[in-house]
């Protein structure tokens, strides 16, 4: 989602993970909040990201300030794929 900051997008996003178990699609509804700043601010940022992504496992992950990881767009892309197969 796009949007200023305060507008809802976390909520929405929260109550669209909430509508992925109910239909099935998803085991867990607590979304894993991420920042895309927390995890660029980390020594190893693409460890960071897996480890996120992992702790997402069978639920929903949302990457807020998405926009910051302009840096690792390659390598989440290739990244978050893979994760899913495991």
């Amino acid at each position: 989602f796009v949007g200023n900051p305060g507008t809802g997008k976390t909520i929405v996003a929260e109550l669209i993970a909430q509508a992925m178990v109910e239909v099935g699609f998803r085991e867990n509804a607590q979304p894993v909040i991420t920042s895309a700043t927390d995890v660029l601010s980390e020594d190893q940022p693409e460890k960071a990201f897996v480890a996120a992504i992992q702790r997402a496992e069978k639920g929903t992950m949302v990457i807020d300030e998405v926009r910051f990881l302009h840096g690792l767009a390659a390598f989440a892309l290739t990244t978050i794929p893979r994760c899913l197969e495991h």
